[in-house]
């Protein structure tokens, strides 16, 4: 399902709209709606990473970056780790 919206943009933001759209072989709706994915997904990311900074700073837990390692080294093998926990 879509929805429709409408938006107001200044010409020179329409211009470089175009100009990138035509680059990539796109319309314009498209580069749009990828730009605002890309955007909602970076502020999610962005407040998940303000939230674990924020309970850090609060409980001071951490995990050490040599069980980090040793987690990120079992990836791939038969005998990966569980992740982590503080």
């Amino acid at each position: 399902m879509t929805i429709k919206r409408t938006i107001e943009i200044s010409a020179d933001v329409d211009a470089a709209l175009t100009r990138v759209a035509e680059a990539g072989d796109q319309t314009p709706y498209q580069v749009i709606e990828s730009a605002l994915v890309n955007f909602l997904h970076d502020t999610a990311e962005t407040a998940e990473e303000a939230r674990r900074w924020e309970n850090y700073l609060k409980t001071g837990k951490a995990i050490p970056i040599d069980v980090m390692r040793a987690w990120v080294d079992s990836w791939d093998t038969v005998n990966e780790l569980p992740v982590p926990k503080p």
